[in-house]
């Protein structure tokens, strides 16, 4: 659901990092689910999650899986990872958000690109999510920094 605002921004999308509720603040529809780069002059933005709360989401997600290290280990869609990374559009994106402040970062984007604030609701959030350290042994944490560790590290994880 990359989302193009012509003359304005570029928003690229990745997967459970409030991109729904995004589109739905921006477009009043949350119902696409496309997450393809889209190119174009104007600048681009995302949004980057904790790959720890990110991956505790998609797995419940995805009951087939019994088994949380090696979902992290194995789990391979395309609407999740691409190239190994979880935040696949961030590296060539002008403007990076974070997830866990993302009303403010947004808005004070927004703001900067001389345009409203906006209000977003909250939608198409993980039913029956504990907090996401509680999904995590040593195995697991072991997995996450073999596979996501770089990428954490970039982002401030």
């Amino acid at each position: 659901m990359s989302i193009r605002i012509p003359g304005h921004y570029i928003f690229q999308a990745h997967p459970r990092t409030g991109s729904t509720a995004i589109e739905a603040a921006l477009n009043g529809d949350a119902s696409l689910k496309h997450h393809d780069w889209i190119d174009g002059p104007e600048p681009s933005i995302c949004v980057v999650r904790n790959p720890f709360d990110v991956m505790v989401s998609w797995f419940l997600l995805n009951p087939e899986w019994d088994d949380f290290t090696t979902f992290i280990l194995e789990y391979n869609h395309s609407d999740l990872i691409k190239d190994g990374l979880l935040f696949y559009h961030a590296p060539k994106c002008e403007y990076i958000l974070k997830w866990e402040n993302l009303r403010v970062e947004l808005n004070k984007f927004l703001i900067s690109i001389g345009l409203k604030e906006i209000e977003l609701p909250r939608i198409n959030i993980t039913p029956n999510k504990r907090f996401f350290s509680r999904y995590y042994d040593f195995r697991s944490i072991a997995a996450m920094l073999s596979r996501f560790g770089e990428e954490m590290d970039h982002y401030g994880y």
